[in-house]
This record gives structure tokens, sequence and C-alpha cells, in this order.
């Protein structure tokens, strides 16, 4: 046989074999597999399969490349067909999550893939979820997390199991590994065209930055892969001395056991960092701490909630997506009655408008929000003004503002303050007492 047949037989070897060696330590039952119709994925599928795992294939369509998005999708089921393997295709309108929810198109896929996957993994009785990433990716992770600021947690990369129910068992397999293990068995696979250019952070790493080290480096990727083993060792011998302090998962860290620690501002950063904050949020909660005096009710905006300086401790307020509200419209005439009723409710707890409760929507507040209170002159961040409205931070998170459709002006913080616009005056006709209620 010759050299480059032996080569690829070791390839071969190599990602079926670290596959099953997965599924013997992890002993995973059936697993839901994300199938975006690239080398990574076709390999994760294929490789589970030979090897026997049950597998349930789900391909995520999120219509942002055109024809290519269509291509993938049809890829991804005649692999499966021809493959024998059950698959499911979700469509999803990232623009349409965007305009609730804000954030970049990244996140915003990011956030709907996870999020159906976990339902489909119930809904088909899987144990786990398999994504696809390998050594590479956790490479250009762990160089975007040093850029970053992180700690050892950021630097000793992605896991082969999450507390997600997560797994990654080509983690450890390269990417040039996968392709040609692909390219061994005769499996074509697709290629998206985002992926070839240095838009994006992570494909400047891939494409621009790690080629150029290697000029001067050429073993810099097994350099970085053993420097994320160790830091996982760290990890673990860290995790134990500041479970001294507080649990992995706790989101409340008193002052008085900040104060107790030998090095304080180390433990807010280990706190801090597994909601997914940097070291420069880190920083700056530890200048708002010790500042004299000291001003409670700062937030930051980290991944899924906030961290808020409370009176008493440094807080971590997850968002609660499951939270909807609805407006009640009860539509007047504007008579001399109706008029001195306006007049005795000016305060926040209901809303009067010369419109209907149809050109509004409610949302959730998003960071940097701004509304012109009633009685006041210029805007407020609304941050600032649920802060000094006396709630505590975890009411406050849960607490909504109604908006104007037609351009996003904020009206109302339900509760707790009116805006300045679209009041009503004598010249209304009809106005309407708009109210809101809670449905989940």
């Amino acid at each position: 046989m010759t050299e480059t047949g032996d080569r690829r037989l070791r390839t071969e070897d190599i990602a079926e074999r670290e596959t099953y060696t997965f599924l013997r330590r992890h002993r995973p039952g059936k697993m839901l597999v994300g199938l975006s119709g690239g080398a990574d994925s076709v390999a994760l599928l294929l490789a589970l399969a030979r090897c026997g795992a049950a597998v349930q294939a789900v391909h995520c369509n999120f219509h942002l490349r055109g024809d290519e998005s269509m291509r993938d999708e049809n890829f991804c089921r005649e692999l499966c067909r021809t493959n024998d393997i059950p698959l499911t295709v979700i469509n999803f309108d990232v623009d349409s999550w965007r305009s609730k929810n804000g954030g970049s198109v990244e996140m915003a896929c990011r956030d709907l893939r996870y999020e159906r996957f976990e339902a489909l993994r119930k809904e088909f009785g899987c144990s786990h979820i398999a994504v696809a990433h390998n050594s590479d990716d956790n490479i250009e992770t762990v160089l975007l997390n040093l850029f970053r600021g992180s700690g050892t947690r950021g630097l000793r990369g992605m896991l082969h199991e999450t507390e997600r129910h997560i797994l990654r068992p080509l983690l450890t397999v390269s990417r040039r590994q996968i392709e040609e293990y692909l390219s061994y068995i005769g499996q074509e696979y697709v290629t998206d065209s985002t992926n070839l250019s240095s838009d994006y952070r992570r494909n400047f790493i891939r494409r621009d930055l790690l080629p150029l080290i290697e000029t001067r480096w050429p073993g810099v990727r097994k350099a970085i892969t053993s420097t994320i083993a160790n830091m996982r060792e760290e990890e673990v011998a860290l995790q134990a001395y500041s479970d001294g302090f507080f649990r992995h998962g706790d989101t409340d860290l008193p002052y008085s056991v900040i104060a107790g620690c030998p090095n304080p501002s180390w433990i807010v950063r280990r706190f801090t960092e597994q909601f997914g904050a940097d070291s420069s949020i880190a920083s700056e909660i530890n200048r708002s701490i010790s500042s004299c005096p000291f001003q409670p009710g700062k937030t930051w905006y980290v991944a899924g909630g906030i961290l808020v300086t409370d009176r008493d401790a440094l807080r971590y307020v997850a968002d609660n997506p499951s939270i909807s509200y609805a407006l009640d419209d009860n539509v007047f005439e504007l008579s001399e009655s109706v008029s001195e009723e306006i007049r005795r409710n000016r305060g926040n707890e209901v809303l009067w408008l010369p419109y209907d409760a149809g050109q509004c929507d409610v949302r959730m507040p998003r960071q940097g929000d701004r509304m012109a209170p009633l009685g006041m002159r210029g805007t407020r961040l609304v941050s600032d003004v649920l802060k000094e409205s006396g709630l505590d931070s975890r009411r406050r998170r849960e607490v909504p503002v109604v908006v104007r459709r037609t351009d996003g002006e904020i009206l109302w913080i339900p509760g707790v303050k009116r805006s300045r616009h679209d009041i009503i005056d004598s010249s209304a006709h009809e106005v309407h007492l708009i109210t809101i209620r809670r449905e989940s």
C-alpha cells in the first residue's frame, strides 16, 4: 500500500477510534446530532452511525444565504435518506427574532439553534445533543478567550460534555483529519461561503492568524492543545479551592464572602466568569464594590442576564424569556368626567393614549434603552429609571416596557414611569385606557 494510503487509513482510524472511545467513556443513549452539511457535522453523524450509536439528525435552515441555504438543506436530506438516518429540518426567521431580542446574527442563530435542540432532545427521547466541534475549533475558542482576557476557565477551552447535555465526540480530532476521513470513505460535504472569508473574528483566526503563526512556529497547534490540557487540570484545582467561597452555579456572592477571600478581585472574577463576563467587566465590578461611598444598583449585561451590585451581595439575575405580557384596551369618548378620571390617574399604573393598544408593542428592556419621563427634561436610561424605582434586582428583570410600534419610542414602564409622549389633550375625541396583564 502506498504511503498516502497508509496515512489515510490512520486518519480513518483516528476519526472512528476517537468516536468509539468517546462512546465507551460517556455511554450516551440516543443522540440528537446537529447536521449543517459541512465536513465536521457530516463526519460526526457518519462516525456515530458507523460505531453503532442511535442517532436523530437535525438541520437548521436560517435562510440567511439565499440559494446556499436550500442547497445545504437538500444535501442533508439526501445524506440522511442514503444512510437511513431520521432527519428533522427546522426553519428559522432570524430577523424576526432579532427585532424582539436584539443581538448579532451569530448570537441569534446560536440561541435559536440550542433552544430548539433542547426541545427536540426531549421530544425524541434523546439523552444528549452531539455537536461537531473539533480540536481546531477549540484552539480558535481559546485564542478568542485569550484576546478578551479570560482566566483558566476560558483557557481550558470547550469541554467534551457539558451540564446542558451537550457532547463533543470529535474534540480531539483536527479539521484536516476530518476532511481526510471523509475523502477516504468517499463522502462529499458542502462548504459555507462565509467560512471562506475573513469577515468574522473566528474566520480571521482560522484563515489568517494561525497560518501566519505557523510560518514561524510550525508546531503551534500541538502546543496550544497541550496548554489546553494543562489549563483543564489547573481549572479542576482552582474550582476545588473556590468551592470554599461559592459553589459553581451559585447566583449570589455576598460581600462578606468577598471580604473573607485572601484575593477578593480573584474571587469576583471567578464568580462572574461562570456567567460569561470577561476580565474588563470583573475589573469594573471590583472597582464598584471597593468604591467609597459604595453605590448599589449598578448592572452589567452578560449572557442570559445581568450582574448587579445589590446592597448585600453581587448577584446574577437571569433573563426570564418565558414571561409574556398582553395589553388590554378600553375606549372612551373624551368627556368632562373622563378628563377628570385621566387627571386623577396621572400615575404609572395605567396608560391613557389617544390611539388604541394595537399601535403598541410590549417587550422586555434592552441595553441602552432610553425614555422621556413625564415631568422631566431630556431622556433617561430605562435601567436608571428602574434602579430608582425601589424594586429589587430580580423584580426589575420582570418589568416590561410598552413601545410605540411605528418607531419603538418607549411610552410606559408599567407601575414605574410614564413617558411625556402622546399625552391626552383637549383635541382628542376618543381616548384609550391601556392596562397590562401577565400571561405567563
